[in-house]
């Protein structure tokens, strides 16, 4: 029998994509590249798909290459692990979005089968799909932020299933995008469980993440599903520690923040520390523009803290509020206020620096003030398209000396769906560490920089 098959393509990059989306749900996954290099001389680079249940390193079965030529052949040398796939401009993702949702059957001519699948629990069922392959889950996908990953996730050909506890506007959605959906709330850990079955990574987009994080986190771990949020609220990672050593034991990954302000920042400090020899304290600052969504507001009004947090010598400790900082974003140095921010147990995690404080920023309209459940969904995209992001990082080494960075991407809401979205891909495609995992360690400092045009320069 052969043991390896050589697939020639012509254009390699949007065959591994196309390869990435439609092999997953048979358990084949992108395992990993072949540098020719490595080989005997002209021998070409490949790109190594395989089934991951029982399969050691290196056993590749089916490979892509470039060239006209199809052929088989008998087990080599085991190759390099991928690099990471390049990012689409945010203009290419929109058209793509468009692309795919005049694709899509609309209501009116769908077919009247419209049956419940799976139904384990009086309130969970899945409707419109079937549960027997692994799909990356989208909860809360009806929010501000759920519907914006979820059409990103669409677009990159992601398998997919949306699921929150509003019905309604769930199968709208649903129908929009052409995919399956699932009603279940959050009271009852056997409905979450059913609800989860045929999940191999769930991104949970409902906030507050007080009120999601635990029940959707203990569940994952039970089910042996990945965990990935965009909370940036303190309690979610504090939560994700308790559980590190549950998740390992699981062999789960829980990765809070996999898209949003930490994966942001962390890869900024990332960037800025492998700069410094020893390096000593990390003090950041996220300069946030526009308005905000809804579910941002109420989040951020039910989690206020009493005190304000820094990370000295390695612990979190009470600072003073009115430390008042200045930081430059590249338009000179402005005034930043001490802020808790999640980044505190995430940026220490991935660099040990001792000291870390953390800052914001604000310009727009500031915090809104009376009924915040009157707000509308969200910024506009006119209004996300004006109100880019910045943030800017100082490293100081042992020796005193104190190195800068820049980091300059889309606004905050356009990038954590388009970064939480690219993270469930590639977790779904199988860059999994268990335990507590942040984005900059599990897929590098460069992760942002994936995300839309995000750059970052040194001055």
């Amino acid at each position: 029998m052969l043991d390896h098959v050589f697939i020639s393509v012509s254009d390699i990059d949007r065959s591994i994509a196309f390869y990435e989306a439609t092999l997953a749900p048979l358990g084949i996954v992108h395992t990993h590249d072949y540098d020719g290099k490595d080989g005997p001389p002209g021998h070409p680079d490949l790109k190594g798909f395989a089934r991951t249940a029982g399969c050691s390193s290196g056993c590749a079965r089916a490979w892509s290459k470039d060239g006209p030529l199809i052929s088989a052949s008998s087990p080599m040398a085991p190759p390099r692990s991928k690099p990471p796939m390049p990012p689409l401009s945010p203009r290419a993702l929109q058209k793509s979005i468009r692309r795919e949702r005049s694709s899509i059957t609309t209501p009116a001519t769908m077919p009247p089968r419209f049956e419940i699948l799976t139904a384990t629990a009086s309130n969970s069922s899945t409707r419109n799909g079937s549960t027997d392959m692994t799909k990356l889950m989208i909860y809360g996908a009806t929010g501000y932020t759920g519907r914006m990953a979820a059409e990103h996730a669409k677009a990159a050909r992601t398998p997919l299933v949306l699921a929150s506890r509003n019905e309604a506007a769930l199968a709208k959605l649903s129908a929009e995008l052409g995919v399956e959906y699932r009603v279940f709330g959050l009271d009852d850990a056997s409905a979450i469980d059913a609800g989860l079955a045929g999940v191999s990574v769930l991104l949970n987009c409902a906030g507050p993440f007080m009120r999601t994080a635990d029940a959707l986190m203990t569940a994952s771990i039970r089910s042996g599903v990945h965990y990935l949020d965009t909370a940036a609220e303190l309690d979610s990672y504090r939560l994700a520690g308790t559980l590190d050593d549950e998740a390992k034991a699981a062999g789960v990954m829980l990765m809070p923040g996999g898209g949003g302000s930490v994966a942001m920042l962390g890869s900024l400090a990332g960037h800025a520390v492998a700069r410094v020899n020893d390096p000593r304290k990390i003090r950041i600052a996220l300069h946030v523009a526009g308005g905000l969504s809804r579910g941002s507001a109420i989040s951020a009004m039910e989690n206020v803290t009493v005190e304000t947090l820094a990370r000295v010598d390695g612990e979190l400790v009470a600072i003073a509020a009115d430390g008042i900082r200045k930081f430059d974003f590249g338009k000179g140095a402005v005034d930043c206020f001490p802020v808790t921010l999640p980044d505190l147990i995430t940026i220490w995690r991935a660099t040990r620096v001792p000291d870390v404080e953390t800052f914001v920023h604000v310009t727009g309209d500031g915090f809104p003030q009376g009924d915040l459940s009157a707000l509308p969904d969200g910024p506009s995209e006119e209004e996300r398209l004006a109100n880019r992001y910045q943030a800017s990082v100082e490293v100081t080494g042992a020796d005193g000396k104190v190195t800068h960075s820049i980091l300059d991407t889309v606004n905050g809401y356009t990038f954590t769906a388009m970064a939480a979205a690219a993270a469930g891909r590639r977790v779904f495609g199988g860059e999994v560490r268990p335990g507590f995992q942040t984005p900059a360690a599990l897929f590098g400092n460069g992760f942002a920089q994936t995300i839309a045009d995000t750059s970052i320069n040194d001055v």
